[in-house]
């Protein structure tokens, strides 16, 4: 998770997001499904990174099948998208209107 300013809520953490998934919790895009993919940090399930990836990005990273990626793969803007944090306020808001 990460922290960001939210011009709603202040700061809060969240879990990192596409920029699709990200624009549509914060209304600046129509609504989209996402997935949940998670990143091992330290490797021994201490601390897992949560990420919320839009079916777009899904198809184009080809991570739809996946629940866990490899560091070579979160590393590697080629293989997986561009994330930021979201307000999870924000999140549970988007989530409750669904």
């Amino acid at each position: 998770m990460g922290l960001v300013q939210c011009e709603k809520h202040g700061y809060h953490s969240g879990p990192m997001c596409c920029k699709h998934a990200l624009d549509a919790i914060y209304g600046r895009s129509p609504r989209v499904k996402y997935k949940n993919i998670k990143f091992d940090v330290l490797c021994d399930g201490t601390e897992i990174l949560q990420h919320l990836i839009c079916e777009e990005c899904l198809n184009k990273y080809s991570l739809k099948d996946k629940e866990f990626i490899e560091e070579d793969i979160w590393e590697n803007e080629e293989l997986f998208p561009w994330v930021c944090p979201v307000c999870d306020e924000c999140l549970h808001e988007y989530e409750e209107k669904t």
